[in-house]
C-alpha cells in the first residue's frame, strides 16, 4: 500500500514536469518523513508500556506491604 501511493506521488511529481531527481529527492525525503514518524510513535508506545508496568508493580508492592503490616500488626 505504501509503495503505490509512493509511485502515486513520484507520478504526480513527474506529471507536473519536475525533473527525476527532484521527484527522487521528494521521495526520499517523504520515506525519511515516514519512517521517523514510525519510530517516534514505536518509541512513545514502548515508553507508555514501560512506564505502565512501572506503576502496575510499585501498587502491587505497595498492596503486599500494606497487607502485611496490617497482618502483622
Amino acid at each position: 500500500m505504501s509503495s503505490k501511493v509512493l509511485m502515486d506521488l513520484y507520478g504526480s511529481l513527474k506529471g507536473r514536469g519536475c525533473p527525476t531527481v527532484v521527484s527522487i529527492f521528494y521521495l526520499v525525503v517523504v520515506v525519511v518523513v515516514v519512517v521517523v514518524v514510525v519510530v517516534l510513535v514505536v518509541v512513545v508506545v514502548v515508553v507508555v508500556i514501560v512506564v505502565v508496568v512501572v506503576v502496575v508493580v510499585v501498587v502491587v508492592v505497595v498492596v503486599v506491604v500494606v497487607i502485611v503490616v496490617v497482618v502483622v500488626v
